[in-house]
């Protein structure tokens, strides 16, 4: 597991774990998992691989893959993290698509975190996640405008209950990363606005900035709820 991961779980904390090189590590999760230990191992390196992971984990569980889909489609409709999450995505493909702005070799990481996320929710929601550049939808209303919040908390422990952890840590490592990246290029971004003689130049570093704080505050928001 890493350290950065949000652990938000009462009674749960962040764990660094060092070990010895070539472990064997399906092997071991699937000894602790005797003894009810549970332990996520991540990409340290590539934290979108970890969504990678994740995705053909879930498309690898036929035996509950109804109940599990049906579980994400309750996410994506009733939990607000998820939501705020997945309506980050666009801000964070924006950040390379477009060849006016000045680009950066650390929004790589981002832009790969977007791909990656797109593709789970389209496996798992048949959404239009496919295209991440498309602003988001209108959200449909939930139970809870209706006066029904016992209803929507309900639903949301059930689905949690059926997914488990696992989405939530990788979500919240990788998002963490994308984070970490967007505030490092806007300080850097906004230096070189101060500093660019040509107004011209100077404009698209101010826009760079912009951008990549805008995904700093959403990915902010979004991990708050």
């Amino acid at each position: 597991m890493l350290a950065e991961h949000v652990a938000r779980t009462p009674g749960h904390a962040a764990l660094a774990l060092v070990t010895d090189a070539g472990i064997d590590w399906p092997a071991m999760l699937a000894r602790l998992d005797e003894v009810q230990i549970g332990l996520e191992v991540l990409h340290a390196d590539d934290l979108a691989a970890n969504v990678d992971d994740l995705l053909r984990w879930e498309l690898a569980a036929t035996g509950a893959a109804v109940e599990r889909r049906a579980a994400w489609r309750r996410m994506v409709e009733l939990d607000p993290e998820t939501r705020a999450l997945r309506a980050v995505l666009p801000l964070m493909d924006r950040l390379l698509r477009e060849t006016e702005v000045p680009q950066d070799p650390r929004l790589q990481d981002v832009a790969r975190l977007a791909r990656a996320e797109a593709a789970f929710w389209l496996a798992m929601v048949g959404s239009d996640a496919h295209d991440v550049s498309r602003e988001a939808t209108a959200p449909t209303p939930e139970p809870a405008s209706q006066g029904d919040a016992t209803a929507v908390a309900r639903a949301l422990n059930q689905a949690r209950q059926t997914l488990g952890q696992r989405r939530w840590i990788v979500a919240r490592a990788a998002f963490a990363q994308a984070r970490s990246r967007c505030h490092d290029v806007a300080a850097h971004a906004a230096s070189i606005a101060e500093r660019a003689r040509d107004e011209a130049i100077a404009a698209r570093y101010v826009e760079l900035a912009a951008r990549c704080t805008a995904v700093v505050q959403a990915i902010d928001a979004a991990l708050a709820k």
